[in-house]
């Protein structure tokens, strides 16, 4: 339930919390303005809100429907993070597979084709190259790759079609493949601050930590009981990003599962093969948003977390004097109907960043743009990415 006392706004870590990683925090209150196989539009709203060292939580809230979730976020070993919480490229990566599998779904509804089995996996190439200590560091963004498998009512051909109007239907894709760069806005103590190297948001926002009170709880509805499942890792050999090295570090996102074609809803399993981690996440995702975050909140949410993760990784090592570091990002998606076909369209997002502390205007002022520059989610937003596609047709055996 929200908090409506004038207490503090208090974080608890993870290792201490009582609650489970993903839980409701307001209701749905009305329709969604942008459903899957419709045309629309909608808005997300994340706020974000630092723990300890890696560890984060955030609420991310659709803005026609007022469902709002919490979640958290953690880093594993290639960061030294504590691996209590899926890392904001888990969310992200869900975020991308669950929107393809749910576009696909729809459009294979609406067109009358019996779909029997959906599987997807989703794989995005990144590299860090450069020196985040002398704040050179620099995120690539390729190879981006999306294989779909599926037993459906149809031939190849059409399979193929379907498959093509699904990803122009697609608003995450639609963010992935086509560069957009991002407005940013910084805040020191409450105060407009300037940055330099990004767009100037036009917006104004209000830092959370004076809206909130007490800690976030979740309200006494039902919905999917594992919302979000630990995994062990791959036991791969990996490695640790540094922040002060120059060399080049290549690595992968690889989201993959299928859709539950009882519940309709999209069970997705994110793991960074290259990178070593000990822990693989699976999280579950509602098209709705009901019983399970949608994947374009997990898409917004995990962007948001990606870019607070960065943040941190240049404040720690310069050893700034902040208290916890607080954004809230906006995004914004649209489908629209183009004579029978339809087609998405994904904006800027905006990110504003609260700092609140003993640092000068001179040592913050550059913070914004470091991290934009090292956050693998925003340099896929405001990169031309590439996709192959393939799909394979099989069928079920009775």
């Amino acid at each position: 339930m929200n908090t409506t006392d004038k207490k503090p706004f208090v974080t608890v870590p993870l290792e201490a919390s009582s609650f489970p990683t993903a839980f409701p925090f307001a209701e749905r209150s009305a329709s969604q303005s942008l459903s899957y196989g419709h045309p629309g539009a909608e808005e997300y709203r994340c706020e974000i809100f630092g723990i300890n060292h890696f560890q984060k939580e955030g609420l991310v809230r659709e803005a026609s429907t007022g469902r709002t979730w919490r979640l958290a976020a953690d880093e594993g070993s290639y960061l030294r993070g504590t691996d209590l919480a899926p890392a904001p490229l888990s969310h992200w990566g869900a975020g991308i597979h669950g929107d393809v599998v749910l576009t696909i779904a729809s459009l294979a509804r609406a067109q009358g084709l019996e779909l029997r089995k959906l599987s997807v996996v989703v794989q995005q190439g990144f590299a860090s190259k450069g020196s985040l200590a002398k704040g050179e560091a620099v995120g690539l963004v390729f190879n981006l790759s999306c294989q779909v498998e599926m037993d459906i009512d149809c031939d190849r051909n059409t399979a193929s079609n379907l498959v093509k109007q699904a990803l122009l239907a697609s608003p995450v894709m639609n963010a992935m493949i086509t560069a957009r760069e991002g407005t940013f806005a910084l805040y020191l103590n409450n105060q407009r601050t300037p940055h330099s190297g990004l767009l100037d948001s036009k917006n104004s926002q209000t830092d959370p930590l004076t809206i909130h009170s007490g800690t976030f709880e979740p309200t006494n509805e039902s919905v999917w009981p594992t919302i979000v499942t630990r995994r062990p890792g791959t036991g791969e050999k990996g490695f640790v990003l540094e922040d002060d090295s120059a060399s080049s570090v290549s690595w992968y996102v690889q989201a993959e599962g299928e859709l539950d074609m009882g519940t309709g809803l999209v069970h997705t399993t994110v793991n960074f093969p290259k990178t070593g981690a000990n822990s693989r996440w699976s999280l579950v995702s509602d098209g709705s948003g009901k019983m399970a975050p949608s994947p374009r909140a997990y898409f917004s949410i995990g962007t948001a977390f990606c870019y607070h993760t960065q943040f941190c990784r240049y404040i720690d090592f310069r050893r700034l004097s902040v208290g916890p570091t607080v954004l809230v990002q906006s995004s914004s998606f649209s489908v629209d109907d183009t004579g029978g076909s339809l087609k998405a369209s994904a904006s800027p997002f905006d990110t504003h960043v609260f700092l609140n502390g003993d640092i000068d205007v001179a040592a913050a002022t550059p913070l914004p743009k470091v991290a934009a520059n090292t956050c693998y989610a925003h340099r896929a937003l405001e990169t031309a990415i590439e996709m192959s596609v393939d799909i394979n047709l099989m069928q079920t055996t009775n």
